[in-house]
């Protein structure tokens, strides 16, 4: 990773780090967070059945019908196409 990628990457974990901190101390984030808790469970098998779809795409769009891999320049094309 280059300085700005590594920056990036710190910065989320710093995030999730906090929030999982948050959620063993006893409060009001903790409250919170039990409260949604049963709402959140229920998410859980849509978003990762969407992960899936989503990572077969890009499985797809990055693989050439042969099975062999797009070269990156040629990956990173399909899958800005597919971005945005």
């Amino acid at each position: 990773m280059d300085p700005k990628e590594r920056g990036h990457f710190y910065r989320l974990y710093a995030g999730t780090s906090l929030v999982m901190q948050e959620i063993c101390e006893e409060g009001s984030y903790q409250d919170e967070f039990l409260k949604h808790a049963p709402c959140l469970r229920a998410v859980k098998s849509e978003q990762e059945n969407c992960g899936m779809v989503y990572q077969q795409k890009i499985n797809t769009a990055t693989t050439y019908a042969n099975g062999t891999r797009r070269k990156d320049d040629d990956s990173e094309h399909v899958v800005k196409s597919i971005c945005w």
